[in-house]
């Protein structure tokens, strides 16, 4: 298992914790996710093994990686789904050999505030990857402005009913 998928698992793992561990109490702020699935192409073919990653405005990251026909299921840690609301999208191929630089999160939040510093950190640690990828010249097969939610110019709107068949076109 790479170190990548290692700390995938772990960012999933924490995720689904803080997710859970949020009550339902009175003035707490739930997250409502909602089944999102759909197909990443590029050059009009299918685009297998990318990892798709959907930063929604509020609410944890959603992930997936995609299948050898290029279609994908979110998972927002070990729960299925992505947070409702309008999200950022990021597309990239891993490259071996890139190391995630290590963060401490919270492995049971039970506050909001807990909840968005794990996020926060979370999409900080991705950052970092993408970052320590871009600095070892690793050759990418898609468009580098892809990799990064910020610069990809995907974004969709996740409705409380879910979205399926949800299509990503990368085009050069």
């Amino acid at each position: 298992m790479s170190k990548l998928l290692r700390v995938s698992v772990l960012l999933s793992f924490c995720v689904s914790f803080g997710l859970v561990g949020c009550g339902g109490g009175e003035g707490s702020k739930t997250v409502k996710l909602a089944p999102v699935s759909g197909t990443v192409t590029y050059k009009g073919g299918p685009l297998a093994g990318a990892r798709v990653t959907f930063v929604p405005e509020k609410g944890p990251l959603a992930m997936a990686q995609t299948e050898i026909d290029g279609t994908f299921t979110l998972k927002s840690g070990a729960l299925n789904g992505c947070a409702v609301g309008k999200a950022q999208v990021a597309v990239s191929i891993p490259t071996e050999g890139t190391g995630t630089p290590q963060m401490t999160l919270n492995p049971a939040p039970t506050t909001p505030e807990e909840m968005a510093e794990n996020s926060r950190k979370m999409a900080e640690m991705t950052s970092m990857h993408q970052k320590t990828a871009a600095s070892k010249k690793a050759e990418s097969l898609i468009p580098t402005k892809y990799a990064e939610a910020a610069t990809s110019g995907l974004s969709f709107t996740i409705e409380p009913g879910g979205s399926k068949d949800l299509l990503i076109e990368l085009k050069d």
